[in-house]
């Protein structure tokens, strides 16, 4: 447990990291406005018998339509969490913290684990 809080608190006090997750959820959310005018026309639109057309052409059960949307939409950000990940292992890399917890906590699995 003390490895876990010891992680957090490396994260949490890591100025860059709160940098890049505040781009990364700036961008999230740049690429959500984008279709959101879109978006509302079609869900405007929907039939009586409970069809959407979110792309012209090409009707589709407005349940199915929405909840893919929703899926699609909080997978973006997925893209862009490796960046984050990569910008805080190479922080801690950078300012020789990875020697002293690897020191602290003599358990590998443990370690990886939290």
């Amino acid at each position: 447990m003390s490895a876990v809080r010891a992680e957090l608190t490396k994260i949490l006090t890591l100025p860059r990291v709160w940098i890049a997750t505040g781009v990364v959820l700036g961008l999230h959310a740049l690429v959500l406005i984008q279709s959101v005018r879109l978006n509302a026309e079609a869900v405007a639109d929907i039939t009586p018998d409970g069809v959407i057309e979110i792309f012209i052409g090409t009707p589709q059960p407005a349940t199915e339509a929405i909840l893919g949307l929703l899926a699609a939409s909080s997978l973006q950000m997925g893209l862009l969490v490796p960046v984050l990940a990569a910008m805080i292992a190479g922080q801690e890399f950078r300012s020789n913290q990875l020697g002293v917890t690897v020191l602290a906590v003599p358990r590998r699995g443990r370690l990886i684990a939290a």
